[in-house]
């Protein structure tokens, strides 16, 4: 088998309505170093950021890796599905939810990976006109950032998986040597013992381990839209431990060195502070770009299943361009609070589809196309609202399971699946339905 990709070809539907081909399939640092690019990413260095400014160095480094080993379990599970049956997120789901019911969850999944995708878009404007007017060039309208950086993003989604990948291939180990010399820099600034210092109103451990599952417990859930491509379950293995595992940890921690060493919790105004220039300019435009490169892939995968009829590049430009606007308009403010909430609704998708796969109909997504399948499945969609109920109370602190809330959803969806499977009602399904 070649390990040699095709020629990214603009256009082409991404297999997304159907499973990937073995001759498509790739190995899995391949797929790790998607990831990594995903990780590695502007949002992820605020949160960074915002971890080592309210905990501390020291309890910092301690919830992200507890937050990590977590996420990279969950990623793993879901690796091993789609590997398995090698379908998009989105297909997974309609197996889980029926091919009409699923319909309801896509929409969720597109507008909220659609949705951060305007907000990464306007941070990541917003922070290159500051670390360039902070470093002394040219003084330009980040709406500018704006269009051009979405533009890239878009330009490269169109080509598909091969494009991402041959990106990352470049821009990951970039975005590790920057991370790794900019918290050198800043760690150079101070002593030991402020680095490691606590701050005296530091959150407790399980909120700052809940604060790293929340950030990613999304990219976790739609994990099959790269682990499709494995070559083979290993490599699913090995691309959620790099991405999930140590990606996450070197994200958050040398993003949170620098924000204890300086005092700041804004990426841009620690970039700034440390006098680094064009290299903070290529790092924000690097993490900006393959990530959301990411995101735009996994909403058009969404929407697919949607709209079936409609080209996957015609999706993918309609999304990019929608997503510039709501950036460049400043409306994608106003969406964050709503997007928090959907994010809320989309991790216990992971526990349905998970339990289903492994404990209930394993045989029905190895089957997929091959079988009609039902227009509506009942369970999920109970243990789904249950999921997002549960993770909703716990979030709020109404009362307390894990102290995660994510990873609560996520248990709850499972076990209310698994449970009622084996009852008369979650046998219970709608009429078959055909794909389209």
């Amino acid at each position: 088998m070649s390990t040699k990709l095709e020629t990214p070809k603009a256009g082409t539907e991404e297999f997304s309505h159907g499973s990937v081909p073995e001759s498509a399939t790739v190995a899995g640092w391949n797929i790790a170093l998607v990831l990594l690019g995903m990780v590695l990413s502007l949002p992820c260095f605020l949160i960074g950021a915002q971890l080592g400014a309210s905990f501390g160095l020291e309890i910092g480094a301690q919830a992200v890796v507890i937050g990590a080993l977590i996420l990279t379990f969950l990623a793993c599970l879901t690796g091993m599905v789609a590997q398995s049956c090698r379908l998009t997120t989105a297909m997974i789901i309609q197996t889980a939810f029926g091919m009409s019911g699923a319909k309801v969850i896509n929409l969720v999944l597109a507008i909220t990976i659609f949705g951060w995708f305007g907000v990464v878009t306007k941070l990541f404007g917003e922070s290159l006109a500051h670390v360039a007017m902070t470093s002394g060039l040219p003084d330009l309208d980040p709406r500018l950032y704006m269009v051009v950086g979405g533009g890239l993003m878009v330009l490269t989604t169109v080509f598909g998986f091969s494009a991402i990948q041959r990106v990352s291939k470049v821009i990951a180990p970039f975005l590790i040597m920057g991370l790794v010399a900019t918290a050198y820099i800043a760690a150079r600034l101070v002593s030991r013992e402020q680095l490691m210092a606590t701050p005296l109103d530091a959150p407790s451990l399980g909120i700052g381990v809940s604060i790293v599952i929340g950030g990613l417990a999304v990219g976790a859930t739609i994990f099959p839209d790269f682990s499709r491509f494995a070559r083979s379950r290993r490599d699913a293995l090995l691309a959620a431990v790099i991405g999930f595992g140590l990606g996450v940890s070197a994200a958050f921690i040398l993003s949170a060195i620098p924000s204890v060493a300086t005092g700041e919790a804004e990426l841009p105004i620690i970039l700034a502070s440390l006098g680094l220039g064009l290299p903070a300019l290529a790092l924000i435009l690097c993490s900006a770009w393959t990530a959301n490169s990411s995101n735009l892939y996994s909403s058009a995968l969404a929407m697919a299943t949607i709209s079936p009829k409609t080209p996957h590049l015609l999706l993918t430009i309609t999304a990019g361009v929608l997503g510039v606007l709501l950036a460049v308009l400043g409306i994608s403010d106003y969406l964050i609070p709503f997007l928090t909430l959907l994010g809320i609704a989309i991790p216990p998708i992971a526990g349905i589809y998970v339990a289903d796969f492994f404990l209930v109909r394993r045989a029905a997504y190895l089957n997929y196309g091959k079988a009609g399948q039902a227009a509506f499945r009942p369970l999920a969609f109970v243990a789904w609202v249950a999921g997002i109920g549960i993770g909703s109370a716990t979030a709020n602190y109404l009362f307390s399971l894990s102290g995660i809330p994510a990873v609560d959803s996520v248990l709850t969806a499972f076990t209310v699946y698994l449970v009622g499977s084996k009852l008369p009602f979650g046998q219970k399904v709608a009429p078959s339905a055909s794909r389209n």
